[in-house]
């Protein structure tokens, strides 16, 4: 049976936040953290789910389940972050991620990441491995993610994506003006000086990019692209190598040219580029659930269909 911490509410712990009489009983433990185990359900008050501004009263019966501590999930907060789902049933979201946005947290992003918004708004992700996230967006890359709610849905996603029965297609305004389409085969590892970076380099891991020519303006092109393999900043590394940079990539990208006699609203647009041009735009998978079909498609943001609308004045 898992170990529970009970607390009865007193007349010095009374007429106060939830949070804060556990606070006061309990010092040993963070507000934050407190807030957290509530909004997750590892916090009851008399047997049932309270807010953290709950006021306590006297005879009151708080349990704190210690199986938190176990739980790699428990260790990050719940907070209220918007999602913005576009497929949900029982088992998996489907959700169109925001620019500027981190998926897990990591390393100087502890907050305000999806995995954060997920634990608020979907109580039970806690019980999922990594709370149900099965592939990610780099921060500043746009657009549809899966995530798993069950157990069974974590495991079947996960098999999809090693079989490569998971479709993943993405649009990116390149610099550069490729003749045709082509595939890149080529394997990625961390770079030997900058471990935050990825790079081709022999004995990295098998990675492949199909990509064909949607549309060619001067200087730039508009790219759809189809992985089969999903390797941290996998097209950013392969489009770099091939001298297609993504637009706006601080990482991997290049120097901006601007094009001939480029028209000065597309030069603004152009130099105000604060992210890598690039969205996941196509997911098609078999649903967990009943096996069926989830073939799913959203425009472009704002942002890259305003520079596209700018660019095809340029067109070739």
């Amino acid at each position: 049976m898992d170990k529970i911490d009970i607390l009865t509410i007193d007349e010095s712990l009374q007429g106060m936040r939830l949070d804060l009489s556990i606070l006061k009983a309990r010092p040993a433990m963070t507000r934050s953290k407190i807030q957290s185990l509530i909004k997750t359900g590892y916090i009851a008050c008399n047997n049932g789910q309270k807010k953290a501004k709950y006021i306590t009263q006297i005879n009151d019966t708080i349990t704190i389940e210690q199986n938190y501590k176990n739980n790699p999930n428990s260790q990050y907060d719940a907070e209220d972050i918007q999602l913005n789902i576009v497929f949900e049933d029982e088992n998996i979201l489907i959700i169109n991620k925001p620019v500027n946005m981190v998926v897990h947290p990591g390393v100087g992003n502890y907050h305000g990441t999806i995995l954060n918004g997920l634990l608020y708004h979907y109580s039970q992700q806690k019980n999922v491995p990594r709370c149900g996230i099965v592939h990610r967006l780099d921060k500043d890359t746009t657009g549809l993610m899966m995530i798993a709610r069950t157990q069974m849905a974590y495991d079947n996603l996960i098999e999809q994506l090693t079989n490569r029965e998971i479709s993943r297609k993405y649009q990116a305004i390149v610099q550069g003006e490729p003749i045709c389409g082509d595939t890149v085969d080529l394997p990625i590892g961390r770079h030997h000086i900058d471990r935050q970076k990825f790079t081709i380099r022999n004995g990295g891991k098998f990675a492949i990019t199909h990509f064909s020519v949607k549309q060619k303006y001067s200087g730039f092109t508009l790219l759809d692209i189809r992985l089969e393999t999903g390797r941290t900043h996998q097209i950013r590394v392969h489009m770099s190598h091939i001298k297609l940079p993504i637009l706006g990539d601080k990482t991997y990208g290049a120097r901006l040219k601007l094009p001939k006699n480029c028209p000065t609203e597309l030069a603004t647009l152009l130099r105000s580029v604060q992210n890598q041009a690039l969205h996941a735009y196509s997911l098609t998978l078999k649903n967990p659930t009943d096996g069926n079909i989830i073939s799913l498609n959203i425009p472009l943001p704002d942002n890259m269909q305003q520079l596209i609308n700018e660019l095809e004045k340029t067109q070739i």
